[in-house]
């Protein structure tokens, strides 16, 4: 849970500490993002057998589909991955007034994190999609083509990183590669099966059914593994630091 405190330094001045509970936070995350893909799984579950004629209701229910853009589950998405990037900039802050090393890579994973969270509300990925098709003549799995260089992208990083992920701590590096897999998987992964159904000779309607679950199952991972990875970060900075906090002065 976050929790307010104040303490008196002087009579006239106040501190504010503001105190987060990781796995209370980390189960907040989970519900909100469980919420969202249960409310939007059920009402296209309620689209497809025809149970709702309603266009008033079809346009509240819009703004909670977890596949569309520019709603409550997108700037969610947007949020966590912000927040990710927010707390990715703190340990770099920290870790150079403390001299560490890997400061850099730090800084480096904050900027990444912040573009997907630009990404994630400009959905600048789908942009890619019709010339990157175009390029590799992409069908089946890479039917959605943007996942080319993305995964190229995910490689090259995973690469880089291997050295910065050997020098933390056992549990935070078992809970960094989890909560890597649970974004990856969803966000690449499950995109390439949602392509191939897409471009399979399957019915029509056993195809909306499984389009409808592996699409609402692809967002359910990436919002779990960035909830898995604000936790992560959250322990890092309290196992490493202790705390942090800001201080602002008069001049």
């Amino acid at each position: 849970m976050i929790n307010l405190r104040a303490n008196i330094n002087k009579p006239d001045q106040q501190a504010f500490l503001l105190t987060v509970s990781p796995r209370k936070f980390f189960r907040i995350l989970v519900l909100i993002s469980a919420g969202f893909t249960i409310v939007s799984y059920s009402w296209r579950m309620l689209c497809i057998y025809g149970l709702v004629n309603s266009s008033k209701l079809a346009r509240i229910m819009t703004k909670f589909d977890v596949n569309l853009e520019n709603n409550f589950p997108s700037f969610y998405a947007a949020l966590i991955l912000l927040l990710s990037s927010f707390l990715l900039a703190c340990i770099a802050w920290a870790s150079s007034l403390q001299k560490e090393k890997y400061v850099l890579h730090w800084k480096c994973l904050s900027a990444i994190f912040l573009f997907l969270a630009t990404d994630e509300m400009l959905a600048l990925h789908d942009s890619l999609t019709d010339y990157m098709r175009r390029v590799f003549h992409a069908g089946g799995f890479l039917y959605y083509a943007w996942v080319i260089p993305y995964a190229f992208f995910v490689v090259f990083i995973g690469l880089m990183y291997i050295r910065f992920l050997a020098h933390l701590p056992v549990r935070i590096r078992h809970l960094f590669l989890l909560s890597g897999a649970l974004y990856v998987g969803g966000a690449l992964g499950l995109e390439m099966v949602v392509g191939f159904l897409i471009t399979s000779h399957i019915s029509m309607d056993s195809l909306v059914f499984l389009a409808a679950l592996e699409e609402h199952t692809e967002e359910l991972l990436e919002m779990l593994g960035i909830a898995l990875f604000i936790y992560t970060l959250l322990l890092y900075i309290r196992m490493k630091f202790g705390n942090l906090g800001v201080q602002l002065s008069d001049d």
